[in-house]
Formats: C-alpha cells, structure tokens, sequence
C-alpha cells in the first residue's frame, strides 16, 4: 500500500511542476512579403487561423496559401457570403487583413511527454509488481493503471509545454 502512496506523489509532482511554463504567444509585425516567408518557412499553411479584418470582425478559417494580394482560405459560410472564390476557396484582399493568429500549439513536446510517461508508468508498475509478488486481490492489477495514467500525465505535461503558435500584424 505504500508505494501505491508513493505512485501518486510522484505523479502530482509530475503535474505540477511545469504548471505556469508555457510561455506567451509571440506577435509579430510584418510586412506582406514577410508574412509569406514566415508562413512558408514555418509550414502554417492548412491551419486554423483567426483572421481580424479592418473593419474590426474576426473570421475563423483554414489557410491554404497566401498570394500577392489575398489570402486563400478553405471556404466556409461566413467566407462564402463575402469572398467567394473558385474551387471550394475564399480570396480575403490583403487590404482587409489587419492581424493573423492562428490556432492551438507548435511542437512536439505533447507526443514526447506521452512516450516518456508511457515509460515512466511501465517501469513503476514493473517495480510495484515486483515488491507486491505473491499477493492476491486486485491491487497487482491496479498497478497496470499506473502505466496510462503516466502517459496520459506525461502528454498533458508537454502539451502544456508547447508554443503557442504565433500571431502576426500586418503593417503596410
């Protein structure tokens, strides 16, 4: 029963350690031509992004490219009644763009911190199954627990500890 105790002090330790790590979206001011480059460069193409337009609206969309002057997105309603383009894409003019901010996380780190908790899990429940040979009744089995319950901890952790993904002004 102690190391049961032990599994799930190690485990809070575990969460609350990086808590408050992430670090704040970085916002950049380009320029047209360097929005492309950023946008090629760091492969932001067919993602979420949030798109503040100068008349003051938002408008949620998935960007496919980004052209001389308008951005292509994937269609959708809102997209559709005011930039209706060819092939199932909507042309928003650069004129009307302001800021970008796309959406959810760079990284890796969740996928990384999963595996390492997958890890962590199994060589504690190899332990704990160890110092509990011989025993009957449903706590060895409980032990198998550990092994999800850390990799499940150990992505939350690195997702936490992902970057946010960068948000962009557009100066003309």
């Amino acid at each position: 029963m102690r190391s049961v105790y032990l599994l799930f002090a190690l485990a809070l330790t575990l969460i609350a350690a990086p808590i408050g790590a992430a670090p704040p979206p970085q916002v950049k001011s380009v320029t047209w031509e360097q929005l492309r480059q950023d946008v090629t460069q760091l492969r932001l193409t067919n993602r979420g992004v949030n798109i503040f337009l100068a008349k003051g609206t938002t408008v949620r969309a998935v960007l496919k490219r980004i052209e001389e002057d308008a951005l292509i997105v994937e269609s959708n309603r809102k997209i559709d009644k005011q930039w209706r383009g060819s092939g199932g894409e909507g042309r928003i003019p650069r004129t009307e763009v302001t800021d970008l901010r796309f959406l959810g996380k760079q990284g890796r780190k969740g996928m990384i911190g999963g595996l390492a908790g997958l890890g962590a899990g199994a060589a504690i429940a190899a332990a704990s199954a160890k110092s509990m040979e011989g025993q009957e009744g449903p706590a060895p089995g409980l032990v198998l627990l550990t092994i999800p319950i850390y990799g499940v901890v150990g992505y939350l952790i690195g997702h936490h500890l992902d970057a946010p993904m960068p948000e962009y002004r557009i100066v003309k």
